[in-house]
């Protein structure tokens, strides 16, 4: 994409100097070279290692603890590692980090890259591959609410308890973020 990007502007400036393009031409072609994305060089950074992250930096990227997102590891029963449609190669721990990450606070996949040490389409395929995972192992958590844990009684429990931790509202038993 880098290497397009330089022969497209090189074309523009060849053009241009020769007298080739009309103002109008030259106008489209400049904005349309502007608009591009530049790339992120993401072979600049290392890939990721849970390991470099402090517990408090692990709250605030992934909303777990280290040890915690190692347990989920295991609770989740994820596979040594995910084989992306293109070939890309990712471990069970970073790509549930991945998919932390990106549910965690809303960003962007080029934010993402500094940390993984991955490409946009690279992130954009582990995650994938990490939902459609999760959800086919467990969707059913998601899809029947007809659980011991939904029951009326211990709704009204959970309820009691959120308003009691000083919620405005006594009929509040989960949030949309998950907490």
């Amino acid at each position: 994409m880098a290497a397009l990007r330089i022969y497209e502007e090189e074309l523009l400036f060849l053009a241009e100097d020769e007298g080739d393009l009309e103002d109008e031409e030259l106008l489209g072609f400049y904005l349309y070279l502007t608009e591009l994305p530049l790339p992120v060089p993401h072979r600049n950074y290392p890939w990721f290692e849970l390991d470099k992250y402090t517990d408090e930096e692990c709250v605030l990227n992934f909303r777990f603890q280290k040890v915690d997102v190692l347990h989920l590891v295991t609770a989740l029963r994820l596979p040594n590692q995910f084989l992306c449609k293109n070939g890309t190669i990712a471990g069970s721990l970073g790509g549930l980090c991945v998919l932390l990450r990106r549910l965690a606070y809303p960003n962007r996949l080029t934010d993402m890259i500094a940390m993984f040490g991955r490409s946009k389409t690279e992130l954009s395929m582990i995650f994938n591959n990490v939902v459609d995972f999760v959800f086919a192992q467990h969707h059913s958590l998601l899809s029947n609410l007809n659980v011991p844990w939904l029951a009326p009684e211990k709704l009204m429990e959970m309820t009691r308890a959120v308003h009691e931790k000083g919620a405005a509202l006594d009929n509040v038993w989960g949030f949309v973020d998950g907490t």
